[in-house]
């Protein structure tokens, strides 16, 4: 049975887990120790929201949402979208569109106005899946400071 959660930072097995998830999606997932202190923060922030499917005990997708402020309008808050991986072994399994509800839900609870993410342009199968998911391509640009 699947069960969409959040990270617990203090279970050996979570942490694990997530690290596999995080090398699945970049090849290089932080160190252990950072990586808990950023969980544990992270959990803490009202204005963030990371979430993990699990499934028969193992981690098999994470998403995770940031709200900012904004300027324009109403001045409602948008949201980003990072880190969406799902377990090379569990992908096609619905685990995205399980994640993405339950992360939108969130989002509309805090009365996001919008959602955006970013995606490498290589990532085609992922692409089809946002714009299922009514995401709309939009140009974007991004610029590496590391």
């Amino acid at each position: 049975m699947r069960k969409i959660r959040k990270v617990d930072p203090q279970s050996p097995r979570d942490l694990e887990q997530f690290c596999e998830l995080m090398d699945d999606l970049s090849e290089g997932a932080a160190d252990k120790t950072l990586l808990q202190r950023k969980i544990r923060d992270f959990n803490a922030r009202e204005d963030c929201c990371l979430l993990v499917c699990e499934e028969d005990g193992k981690l098999i997708g994470s998403v995770c949402g940031i709200l900012f402020g904004d300027f324009c309008g109403d001045c409602a808050p948008m949201c980003a979208v990072e880190n969406v991986v799902t377990h090379h072994d569990y992908r096609h399994q619905k685990v995205m569109k399980e994640l993405f509800a339950e992360l939108e839900t969130w989002m509309k609870e805090k009365g996001a106005k919008y959602a955006f993410l970013c995606s490498g342009n290589s990532r085609s199968g992922a692409h089809r899946f946002y714009q299922e998911m009514g995401y709309e391509e939009v140009k974007g640009f991004k610029k590496r400071f590391l």
